[in-house]
């Protein structure tokens, strides 16, 4: 079964767009538990930090990871 190029675009945006609606709404979202976040300085080493998913949330939409996300 073959999927035609339209309804694949279509599939993809709506994922994007569903995850844009979750970051969004964890960014407007007061009162939250500080969650775990790990990763590598820009010099290398690992890292881990407790941050407010408010903060991450806000992070993540700047630079518009929902569309890496879901093309990854």
């Amino acid at each position: 079964m073959a999927i035609k190029l339209e309804d694949a675009v279509t599939v993809v945006q709506k994922e994007i767009r569903d995850l844009r609606a979750k970051y969004e709404t964890i960014a407007e979202t007061e009162e939250q538990d500080p969650i775990m976040v790990e990763g590598e300085t820009s010099t290398g080493y690992y890292c881990q930090l407790m941050a407010d998913p408010k903060d991450v949330a806000k992070i993540l939409l700047e630079y518009d990871y929902p569309v890496w996300r879901v093309l990854e």
